[in-house]
């Protein structure tokens, strides 16, 4: 009788790891020290929204982007370049945002890791707009967003993005390209 005993709590042990290695999720590979470039590139052809989407600049041929890291050591930026894709009654663009403001309180949200993967989230798109953090001589830093426990960006990092002023904002006509076809582009919007 006692070796059934030994037998069943063996068997609720096993039973409780496997079930805790389950539930436990692992951490979320840290991104890569961020490259040092010349400048901030919103038009690069790798970026989010350019990447394999059938729509083409309307300035010429961009270089792709480094891949998003963390800030360099050493690295001092002065303010922040936004980028994101529109698509609206306008027509397809990419809107580049010159901000400025509390840029130590930008480092320290982009510095916080990213939190373990949960089990339990809503399914919510969340357009992630790329993030250049630029030094006062021009030269720029690709971040990676940090993302909360359901791969969402970290509400630290979006209020503290927010709180920038807004310098300046560009906007640049993307083509279509058609559909059906891998020809020229055939006009904006």
């Amino acid at each position: 009788m006692v070796l059934v005993g030994r037998q069943r709590a063996a068997l609720l042990l096993g039973a409780l790891a496997v079930l805790l290695t389950a539930c436990s999720s692992p951490q979320r590979p840290e991104p890569p020290v961020g490259e040092v470039t010349d400048s901030a590139d919103c038009l690069a052809s790798n970026l989010r929204y350019l990447a394999g989407a059938p729509l083409l600049p309307t300035v010429g041929a961009h270089a792709p982007a480094p891949l998003p890291g963390t800030l360099p050591e050493g690295f001092r930026p002065a303010r922040v370049t936004l980028c994101h894709f529109e698509d609206g009654d306008g027509g397809a663009a990419v809107v580049e945002e010159l901000r400025a403001g509390d840029i130590p309180a930008v480092v320290a949200a982009f510095a916080m890791p990213s939190s373990r993967p949960e089990g339990s989230c809503s399914q919510e798109f969340e357009a992630v707009p790329e993030l250049f953090l630029v030094d006062a001589d021009g030269r720029a830093v690709r971040m990676a967003w940090p993302l909360d426990g359901c791969g969402t960006t970290r509400a630290e990092a979006r209020t503290a993005i927010a709180s920038l002023a807004v310098l300046a904002d560009r906007r640049t006509p993307l083509l279509r390209l058609p559909p059906t076809s891998g020809g020229g582009p055939v006009g904006v919007g």
